[in-house]
């Protein structure tokens, strides 16, 4: 844009037009100075209010809003913090039964242990009791029927001399008795040998049943049989460990 200059007709005409122009008031400087009004009182005021409002209204709504959402938050917190408490405390508890269980069931299982090998023990006492019985009886009855059997060869002894001295006057009656005493005492013979044949069976099978019960396999409180080692010693495979000496003691 051109400067005016001095006295010319364009700078002329604009100060006529602006010393012509009227003042601009605005409305809310006229109420509070012509009407005597506050700035409260006047459109603009009331129209800042209408807007103050407005806005505390909507801060007002956002300010619940974000209490009801941190109350909601808070209560779902507290909701998830009491099922994580209630959730341990299960969790501990079937813990606690699983152990107890698993005592139990363990304890069960050695008192088992223990009333198998007093069992065991007991039934290989009456067995060597009942076979140290057997065994003696046989004892008796083999000794008394070698007792009977010697006496029975003297008497024969006794009656064949006599016969070998009357057998002049005898004849054949005589001979044909003789004979029949031969085969009596051979037939007796056999049946001595029968005898002691049955009674040592008897103890051989007595002597294979005590074996057998001594030579049982112990197992382990977890039911587990017990094997040797290279060593001589006895494991189940887990951590129940028995020396030879232990487990000879517990077997017996």
């Amino acid at each position: 844009m051109a400067p005016f200059r001095k006295n010319s007709p364009k700078m002329e005409s604009f100060m006529e037009d602006l010393m012509n122009e009227k003042p601009f008031t605005p409305p809310v400087a006229k109420d509070m100075v012509d009407e005597g009004k506050s700035f409260a009182e006047t459109a603009a005021g009331k129209q800042l209010q209408g807007e103050l409002l407005m806005m505390k209204e909507k801060l007002e709504a956002a300010e619940k809003e974000m209490k009801d959402n941190l109350a909601k938050f808070q209560q779902k917190e507290k909701a998830l913090s009491e099922e994580m408490e209630k959730t341990k405390k299960e969790a501990k508890e079937r813990q606690e039964k699983l152990e107890k269980d698993l005592d139990e069931k363990m304890e069960k299982m050695a008192q088992e242990a223990r009333d198998q090998r007093e069992a065991d023990a007991k039934k290989l006492k009456d067995m060597q009791n009942k076979s140290d019985e057997e065994r003696r009886q046989m004892q008796r009855d083999a000794d008394k029927r070698a007792s009977d059997l010697q006496d029975r060869h003297e008497r024969e002894r006794r009656e064949l001399m006599a016969s070998q001295t009357n057998a002049s006057s005898g004849g054949t009656d005589q001979l044909a008795r003789l004979e029949k005493l031969i085969n009596s005492t051979r037939k007796m013979r056999t049946e001595d040998a029968k005898e002691l044949k049955r009674l040592q069976n008897r103890l051989d099978r007595t002597n294979n049943a005590r074996a057998t019960i001594a030579t049982k396999r112990l197992k382990c409180p977890t039911g587990k049989l017990y094997k040797k080692n290279r060593d001589g010693d006895w494991v189940c495979g887990g951590k129940h460990f028995l020396s030879a000496k232990e487990y000879k003691r517990r077997a017996s």
